[in-house]
C-alpha cells in the first residue's frame, strides 16, 4: 500500500496540469457549498437571537388577531386589569420612508409612536443623544437607519405621512439589537404624532406589557393568555422567524443546488482527466501487469491520485469558502430583507465541504478505476483503441427510463416531483449522449474524408463518452434556464403592457390624501388620472383562509387608464360587471390554487369588518403575485381609505417625459413617492431581467469554458495516441489542412449530437422549470420558448469544443509522418 500511495503521489506531481479543470472546478464548487451552509447557519442564528430578545419595549407583545386598527384604549385597561401586568404601553406603527434633509438619502422606515412619559423606563436604549419628548416633533433613531441616512443627533429628517412630508428633528440613537426583531428599521416618535401623521388619532396596532418579577413571559401566556380581550392575541415570535424562514431555505436551496451541479460537473472533468491519463500510461501498466503488479496495485495508485486532487481541492475549497459567504452575507444584507452576521463555521461544516468535495473526486475516478482492474495486459501492450461492441446498452435502457420519468413529471402536480423530473431529464440527458451519438454520426457519408475518418472513429471509440455527456447535459440545462427566463419575460411584459400601461405611474409609499391628487390632476398636460390604494387583508375562498394584498381602484376610472391581462374576461365585459360592486377580480393562481371559479362568492375581512364578493374575472399575475382586485368602496368599508397610487395619461401631442417632470416637481417634497414613465418602468423590467439572464449565460460560459479545458486534454491525447495513424495519413496525400479538420470534426460531431439532444430534452425541463418557478412564486407562467437563446446556447457549445480543438489540431499537423512511422 506504501508503494502504490508513493507511486500515486508522484504521479500525480507529475500530471497535475492535466487536473487543472477538475480542480478548479472542484474548488468552485466546494467553496460555494461551504459558504452557503456557513452563511444559511449564521443569518439563521442572527434571527433567532432577535427573536428570542424579541421582548421589544416589554417583555410581551399584543395584537390584534386580524390585519387593522382594532385595539382600542378598553382594550388598554383590559390587559392592565391581568394578573402578573406591572405596566401596559400602547404604541402604534406605520410603515413609509424618511429622507435626510442633509444629503437627500433616502430609507424604508417603520414609524413607531408610544407614549414618551415612558422614556425613563427606556433610558438604556439610547447611545447618544436622548428619546423624544411629548407632543413634538423629535425622532430617536437606531444605530443602523441613522448612519445608512448619515444623519447624527441635531440633524433633520423628512418623512411620509398621510398629509405629505412630516419634518422631525433627530434627538438621539440607539442600539436596535436591544429591542429584538421587531425593532429592525423602526424610528421612535411620541404616540400622538405618529397617529396625527398617519391621520389614525386615537388608534393603536399593539400594546407592550412589562410583567411582575414573578412571571415569565411563557408562563404569563400560558395561564392568563385566554384572558385577552376578544380578537387580540400574544404576538407569536415564530411569526417573526417564519416570516424570514422561507426566504432563507429557498435562497440556501438554490445555492446548494447550484454547488451540487458546479460539483457533478468537477466529477465529470475528474472523469476525463482520469480517463485520459489511464489512457496514456496504458502501455506503462500493461508493463507492470507483464512484470508482476496486480490490477488492484495500480488501481490503488490510481486512486491516491484521485485522493490527493479531492484533498487539495476540498481544502482549497473550504478556505475560499469564507470569502464566498461573506460576499453571501452582505449581498443578502443588502435587500434589507436578511440581516447581516458574522460568519461563524461550525466543524460539520467544514466535514461536509471536505467529504463531499472528496467523494466527487473519487467517483469521478471510478471509470478509469474499472478500466485498470478490467483490461488484460496482452491487450494493453498490442491494441489501444476501446471498441464498442454493437449490443444493446443497458445505459440506453436507463436513459429511455429516466427520460420518461422525467416527461410523466410534466403531468404531476407535487413540486417535489416536478424537481425530480429535472434531476431525471438532466440525468437522461448524460446517459442517452452515447446512442445519439452513433446513430447521429452513421448517415455521414457524403462529407469530406476528414469527417467520414472522424464519424467512424467516434462510433468505434468511447473516451470521448463524458466530454459530449457533460456538454449535453450543461446544453439541456441552460435551455431549461432560458425557457424559465423567457416565460417570465413574456408574462412580465404582458402585465406591464396591460395593468402598467398608463402613460405615467405615481407611487407612494403610504396611503395620502385627496390634496396630492389634487396636485396630480391639476398639473398642466394631464388627461386622465385614476387613483388606488392597497393593503392587506384576509381572503377567504375555497374552504382556505389566508392573508392577501388588495388593490382597490376606481371603477369609473381605473379601466380608461389600464387594463389587466384576462385570462377569464374582457376589456369590454368585465369592466362594465365591476361597476355594479361586491365583485373581485382575482389572479388565475388563487383561483386554481383553492379551486374556486367565475360566480363563486368570496370574502373579505380586515379590521372587524367582513364583505362577501362574487368572482367575475381572473388575469395572470406575475408582478402582483396573489394580488386582488376590488374596488375603492369595498376598502373604505374596510377601513382603507386615501391613495397610495396613481394611474395618469397625457394629453395628445404632450410629451411624456415634460410631463413626468412637471409631476415629479410638484411631489418633490414627500419622501418617497415615485414618478416614472411607462417605458421607464418597462426598461426597468427588461433590465432586471437581463441581469438574471446574463447571470443564466455567465453560469453557462463557465461550464463550457471549464469543460474546454478538459476537452482540449482529452483531443490532446487522442492526437499522441494517434500519431501512427496520423503518419500514414500524410504519406498517402493528406495535407496539414486534412489532419487538422480530423480532430476538428470530431468536436463539432460531438458539440452537434450534444446540442441535439440537449435541445430536445431541455424543452421538456423547460417546461418542468416553468411549473416550478410558477408554484414558487404563487403565480401563472405559461410555457415559452426563445429560438435566439436557443441558437445562442448551441452556438457557445459548438464553439467552446471546437475552440478546445485548435491548439490539438495544430499539433497534429505538425506531426513528422517519416518519425511517426519510424517511432511505431
Amino acid at each position: 500500500m506504501l508503494n502504490a500511495f508513493v507511486r500515486g503521489w508522484r504521479q500525480f506531481r507529475f500530471d497535475y496540469r492535466k487536473y487543472l479543470a477538475a480542480g478548479i472546478a472542484l474548488v468552485f464548487g466546494v467553496a460555494l457549498l461551504f459558504g452557503t451552509l456557513v452563511t444559511s447557519q449564521s443569518i439563521g442564528a442572527q434571527l433567532s437571537d432577535r427573536v428570542s430578545s424579541f421582548g421589544g419595549i416589554g417583555d410581551l407583545g399584543l395584537v390584534p388577531t386580524v390585519d387593522g386598527p382594532t385595539i382600542t384604549m378598553m382594550d388598554v385597561a383590559t390587559v392592565a386589569a391581568l394578573p402578573g401586568v406591572s405596566t401596559v404601553i400602547p404604541t402604534f406603527s406605520k410603515q413609509t420612508v424618511a429622507r435626510s434633509h442633509k444629503n437627500g438619502s433616502e430609507r424604508q422606515v417603520v414609524v413607531t409612536g408610544y407614549p414618551s412619559e415612558w422614556n425613563s423606563s427606556l433610558s438604556g436604549l439610547y447611545v447618544d443623544g436622548r428619546l423624544p419628548d411629548s407632543a413634538t416633533l423629535e425622532v430617536a433613531l437606531p444605530t443602523d437607519v441613522a448612519k445608512g441616512l448619515r444623519v447624527v443627533p441635531g440633524d433633520v429628517i423628512d418623512v411620509a405621512g398621510t398629509q405629505g412630508r412630516v419634518r422631525f428633528d433627530v434627538v438621539g440613537q440607539f442600539d436596535p439589537g436591544r429591542l429584538g426583531a421587531l425593532a429592525y428599521d423602526n424610528i421612535f416618535v411620541d404616540i400622538s404624532t405618529a397617529q396625527r401623521m398617519f391621520g389614525a388619532e386615537n388608534q393603536i396596532s399593539r400594546i407592550d406589557i412589562q410583567l411582575a418579577d414573578t412571571y415569565t413571559a411563557n408562563g404569563w401566556q400560558a395561564k392568563f393568555g385566554d384572558q385577552l380581550p376578544t380578537g387580540m392575541r400574544v404576538q407569536d415570535t415564530s411569526a417573526v422567524s417564519s416570516s424570514f424562514a422561507p426566504l432563507l431555505s429557498a435562497i440556501t436551496l438554490v445555492l446548494t443546488l447550484a454547488s451540487l451541479v458546479t460539483l457533478v460537473i468537477a466529477a465529470l472533468l475528474a472523469a476525463i482527466a482520469f480517463e485520459g491519463i489511464v489512457q496514456s500510461r496504458r502501455e506503462t501498466y500493461g508493463a507492470l501487469r507483464a512484470l508482476g503488479a496486480s490490477a488492484g496495485w495500480i488501481a490503488k495508485s490510481v486512486l491516491i491520485e484521485a485522493a490527493v486532487l479531492g484533498v487539495l481541492g476540498s481544502v482549497l475549497g473550504v478556505g475560499a469558502g469564507f470569502a464566498v459567504s461573506r460576499g453571501l452575507n452582505v449581498l443578502l444584507a443588502s435587500g434589507g430583507t436578511l440581516p447581516e452576521s458574522v460568519s461563524e463555521f461550525h466543524w460539520w461544516q467544514v466535514v461536509i465541504g471536505l467529504l463531499v468535495g472528496f467523494l466527487a473526486s473519487l467517483l469521478g475516478s471510478a471509470r478509469a478505476v474499472r478500466r485498470v482492474i478490467t483490461q488484460v495486459p496482452t491487450v494493453t501492450l498490442t491494441d489501444f483503441a476501446v471498441t464498442v461492441r454493437p449490443r444493446v446498452h443497458l445505459g440506453t435502457i436507463l436513459g429511455l427510463a429516466l427520460l420518461g420519468v422525467g416527461l410523466a413529471a410534466c403531468f404531476a402536480d407535487p413540486l417535489m416531483a416536478k424537481l425530480a423530473g429535472v434531476l431525471a431529464l438532466l440525468a437522461s440527458t448524460a446517459v442517452l449522449t452515447g446512442p445519439t451519438l452513433t446513430v447521429l454520426v452513421r448517415p455521414l457519408s457524403f462529407i469530406h474524408w476528414p469527417g467520414r475518418v472522424s464519424a467512424q472513429r467516434i462510433r468505434r471509440v468511447q473516451t470521448l463518452g463524458p466530454t459530449t455527456a457533460m456538454t449535453a447535459v450543461v446544453v439541456c440545462l441552460s435551455t431549461a434556464l432560458v425557457g424559465g427566463v423567457t416565460a417570465i419575460s413574456s408574462a412580465m411584459q404582458e402585465q406591464l403592457g396591460r395593468q402598467f400601461g398608463a402613460d405615467i405611474q405615481v407611487s407612494s409609499p403610504v396611503p395620502l390624501s385627496d390634496d396630492l391628487s389634487q396636485r396630480i390632476k391639476s398639473t398642466s398636460g394631464v388627461a386622465t388620472t385614476s387613483s388606488t390604494v392597497w393593503g392587506l387583508a384576509e381572503f377567504t375562498g375555497g374552504g382556505l383562509t389566508s392573508q392577501v394584498g388588495f388593490l382597490a381602484v376606481d371603477p369609473t376610472s381605473y379601466f380608461d387608464t389600464a387594463q389587466l391581462p384576462w385570462r377569464t374576461g374582457s376589456d369590454r365585459t368585465t369592466p362594465d360587471q365591476f361597476r355594479v360592486g361586491n365583485t373581485v377580480i382575482l389572479p388565475v393562481s388563487v383561483v386554481e390554487s383553492r379551486g374556486l371559479k367565475i360566480g363563486d362568492t368570496v370574502s373579505i375581512s380586515r379590521a372587524g369588518q367582513k364583505r362577501m364578493l362574487e368572482i367575475i374575472g381572473t388575469f395572470a399575475s406575475l408582478s402582483t403575485g396573489n394580488q386582488i382586485i376590488i374596488d375603492r368602496e369595498a376598502a373604505a368599508f374596510l377601513g382603507v381609505t386615501g391613495s397610495n397610487g396613481w394611474n395618469v395619461t397625457a394629453d395628445p401631442g404632450i410629451d411624456v417625459i415634460d410631463l413626468r417632470n412637471l409631476i415629479a416637481g410638484k411631489l418633490d417634497d414627500v419622501p418617497g413617492v415615485s414618478v416614472i414613465t411607462s417605458a421607464q418602468m418597462k426598461q426597468r423590467a427588461e433590465s432586471e431581467l437581463g441581469t438574471y439572464t446574463s447571470a443564466v449565460f455567465a453560469v453557462v460560459v463557465l461550464a463550457l469554458l471549464l469543460g474546454a479545458i478538459g476537452t482540449a486534454g482529452v483531443f490532446g491525447l487522442s492526437v499522441q495516441q494517434r500519431r501512427r495513424e496520423i503518419g500514414v495519413y500524410r504519406t498517402i496525400g493528406a495535407s496539414r489542412r486534412d489532419i487538422r479538420s480530423l480532430v476538428r470534426w470530431e468536436a463539432i460531431l460531438i458539440g452537434i449530437a450534444a446540442s441535439i439532444l440537449g435541445l430536445l430534452v431541455g424543452q421538456a425541463a423547460s417546461i418542468l422549470l416553468t411549473q416550478i418557478i410558477a408554484a414558487s412564486l404563487g403565480v401563472t407562467l405559461a410555457v415559452a420558448f426563445s429560438p435566439l437563446g436557443l441558437v445562442a446556447i448551441v452556438g457557445l457549445a459548438v464553439t467552446s469544443l471546437v475552440v478546445a480543438a485548435l491548439a490539438p489540431s495544430r499539433r497534429a499537423s505538425r506531426i513528422d509522418p517519416v518519425a511517426a512511422l519510424r517511432a511505431e
